[in-house]
């Protein structure tokens, strides 16, 4: 079976062309400067071709509209299904020790590097139980908002109020929702700007 290209509203499309002498008239046509879809009455083979092209182009447009709709569903619910194991990375590690590339200085006060891990691991595994449950974005953001409100954030320097906000998006991310619905800036700043 020979491929041809051909022409659609002027964009180039690949086509099945169901046997040679088919795609040497096309591509005959196509070398000329013409659209093998040209309106023409010396093209009889042109002529049966026109309404095809309009067909084929709403039929390939719905079709790739949908492909990416369902591709987007399917990615969405994928990532809730892996936020548990996503999730599982934040407990037990380190948050605030020094970067090893000098970005952040680290969380001086042992005590208080301690209960902000504490607090990360808490809210990492209060989504991760959620979202193994089946729990809606709704219900997880509102767990995350109070994870985060456990945090005082009046207690902390804006270099380490910044890690805590840096590692809670992660979080928020991990567990599969793209917003805080501006919990975030609300703590950070005392407000929401957005």
């Amino acid at each position: 079976m020979a491929t041809v290209v051909a022409c659609m509203a002027w964009t180039p499309l690949v086509l099945p062309c169901p046997d040679p002498v088919s795609a040497w008239l096309i591509e005959a046509v196509w070398r000329r400067g013409r659209s093998p879809f040209h309106h023409s009455s010396r093209s009889r083979f042109a002529a049966r071709l026109v309404p095809v092209p309009d067909l084929m182009r709403t039929t390939l447009l719905v079709a790739l509209f949908f492909a990416a709709l369902l591709a987007m569903r399917e990615g969405v619910a994928m990532e809730q299904a892996d936020a548990p194991t996503a999730l599982a990375r934040f407990v037990g590690k380190d948050h605030f020790a020094e970067d090893p590339d000098g970005l952040y200085g680290g969380m001086k006060d042992p005590e208080v590097r301690a209960e902000l891990n504490a607090s990360v691991t808490s809210a990492a595994d209060a989504l991760g139980r959620a979202r193994a449950s089946g729990a809606s974005d709704d219900e997880v953001l509102k767990l995350f908002q109070s994870a985060l409100r456990s945090v005082d954030r009046d207690a902390l320097d804006t270099e380490d109020a910044e890690r805590v906000a840096t590692v809670f998006e992660q979080v928020l991310e991990a567990a599969g929702l793209e917003s805080s619905g501006g919990a975030l800036n609300d703590w950070m700043y005392g407000f929401d700007p957005g």
